[in-house]
């Protein structure tokens, strides 16, 4: 259970980066805007600010790129690979499992094991050899500080997915994890339970173990960031940086950081994405003995690469029709008969409930006699995408608190999809309806 407080640290990095860029851009462009204002003619402003626009218009900087890991003793348990976009205003995550097979570059062939003989610059460049991505920096972790950060932001609220009720009084200090499935503002010490959490006391938790823990993690990255962009907490950056920078080993520096500040004036939640390096869970022998390994699937890890770090949310829009919104590529097939003519599924605002449909391993006829059915009784499917997945998935309906308790009942009926999950996610669908191979 140790293990997994690399991932407490981990998170908090990515508070580091887009606190002290986004929120202290905000601050730093304002007064230095308010100075110009105070002390240069109308006219010399006017003709300030064009020239900046067109230099801003033309000039097109490179990406920047981290590599974050959480340390439990010689181990990195937690990877991700963190790349900001200062011309798109995107910062893009790619989470690396700690079982992801990597032979001969560890002594037991896992990825979090290299740090171990190799430190950072081993792993380093085994990263970059699986992505095929530039690494520019790196921040490693090895004290749980999340609790501090959390309780200085009053809470982060979160989905918590499961029940989850485990001890262990072995551990130094003991370990008590009890929370409540359901939507909920953790404490610091609850939000430490959640993310550091892998099964319950009968020994069942994630139904997909790791791939599960991980899409939990993401979510409470989301959720962070989410409390951190909230106004009424940009007075505190300071604060949460000194916290921050008392437990990191990095080689970012405040002049890297600096040097993006005049960019990040605004950030979305809709300019964020968190991926998972495809792959599969397997035993494998190795070196004499079997272990349970992650084994990457390099062509789909390729097309995810390719997506989330070397095109732009927008491009991948534009290359789509606006209907794909997706890091994993849409079912050509799928997409071409859910949205034929015969259909009559259309992508304006006409119908009364928007619909996201995504697929999880469906047969084809499935899903148009579904966008079918939707598109007869009002509904808009505007987004249609791949659900990423490794397991088998239950078909569901996805909430997100924008519907009635009658447009939920009139989905389920003619859906004919029973279980509902509610999301804490913002969205610009009232549903996201999953369709598993069981539909």
């Amino acid at each position: 259970m140790n293990k997994l407080i690399g991932v407490v640290k981990v998170l908090v990095v990515i508070l580091v980066i887009l606190s002290m860029t986004v929120l202290g851009g905000v601050l730093a462009v304002y007064y230095e805007n308010l100075e110009k204002d105070m002390s240069e003619k109308e006219s010399n402003l006017a003709q300030f600010l064009s020239g900046m626009a067109n230099s801003k218009e033309n000039k097109v900087e490179p990406n920047v790129t981290c590599l974050v890991m959480g340390r439990n003793q010689a181990l990195t348990d937690f990877i991700v690979l963190v790349q900001y976009n200062p011309n798109t205003r995107e910062v893009s995550m790619l989470s690396i499992p700690r079982d992801t097979f990597v032979g001969s570059a560890s002594v037991d062939g896992k990825i979090n094991s290299i740090y171990a003989n190799k430190g950072i610059s081993g792993i380093k460049a085994k990263v970059e050899e699986i992505t095929g991505i530039d690494v520019n920096y790196h921040v490693l972790f090895d004290a749980s500080i999340l609790k501090k950060v959390v309780n200085e932001l009053g809470g982060v609220t979160v989905n918590v997915p499961i029940n989850m009720d485990y001890d262990d009084p072995y551990q130094n200090p003991p370990l008590h994890i009890h929370l409540k499935k359901g939507t909920q503002l953790l404490s610091g010490s609850q939000a430490e339970q959640f993310v550091r959490f892998r099964k319950n006391n009968n020994g069942y938790g994630y139904p997909n173990g790791d791939i599960g823990r991980i899409a939990a993690q993401q979510s409470f990255i989301r959720a962070l960031i989410s409390e951190l962009l909230k106004g009424e907490n940009i007075t505190k950056v300071k604060t949460l940086a000194q916290i921050v920078i008392d437990g990191t080993k990095t080689d970012v520096t405040m002049d890297v950081v600096e040097e993006y500040l005049s960019d990040l004036v605004t950030f979305k939640m809709d300019r964020m994405r968190i991926e998972t390096l495809p792959g599969l869970g397997q035993s494998k022998s190795y070196n004499g003995y079997t272990r349970s390994y992650y084994i990457m699937d390099e062509e789909k890890s390729l097309t995810v690469i390719d997506n989330l770090f070397n095109k732009s949310i927008n491009e991948l829009n534009a290359n789509s029709g606006d209907i794909l919104t997706d890091t994993v590529p849409v079912d050509k097939d799928i997409a071409e008969e859910v949205f034929s003519s015969d259909l009559e599924v259309e992508s304006g605002d006409t119908a009364e409930i928007k619909i996201e449909l995504l697929i999880a391993k469906a047969k084809n006829a499935r899903v148009s006699e579904l966008a079918e059915i939707l598109a007869e009784n009002n509904c808009n499917v505007v987004k249609l995408g791949n659900y990423p997945t490794v397991q088998v998935e239950p078909s569901r309906i996805v909430t997100y608190g924008q519907n009635t308790a009658e447009e939920l009942e009139f989905l389920k009926e003619i859906s004919g999809i029973k279980k509902v999950e509610e999301s804490d996610e913002k969205s610009n669908v009232k549903f996201t309806i999953i369709i598993g191979a069981n539909y």
